[in-house]
């Protein structure tokens, strides 16, 4: 299994891509012991075979962390479209 760093950022999970590989039955949210991980399965680009799992730790603290830091992203695009919409 491919792991990631204890305590990694969410840099490493793009929530949207977790969504569709869940819907498609490649990845789920697990716990281990007292830690909660990403299980994703691999594939090879050549072949297609199923590889080893990309094992990411994730915790709900991160999961917040990154949901204020895409709304405060989302405040500022909108301040700009609407300064834009202003100047018409």
């Amino acid at each position: 299994m491919t792991q990631h760093r204890p305590g990694g950022e969410m840099r490493h999970v793009k929530p949207t891509r977790y969504s569709e590989d869940k819907a498609a039955g490649n990845a789920q949210i697990v716990k281990v012991g007292n830690q909660f991980i990403i299980d994703k399965k691999q594939f090879d680009p050549n072949t297609g075979q199923e590889g080893e799992s990309h094992i990411i730790p994730v915790t709900a603290e991160q999961l917040e962390k990154h949901k204020k830091n895409l709304q405060a992203e989302i405040t500022s695009i909108d301040e700009m479209i609407a300064d834009i919409a202003a100047l018409g």
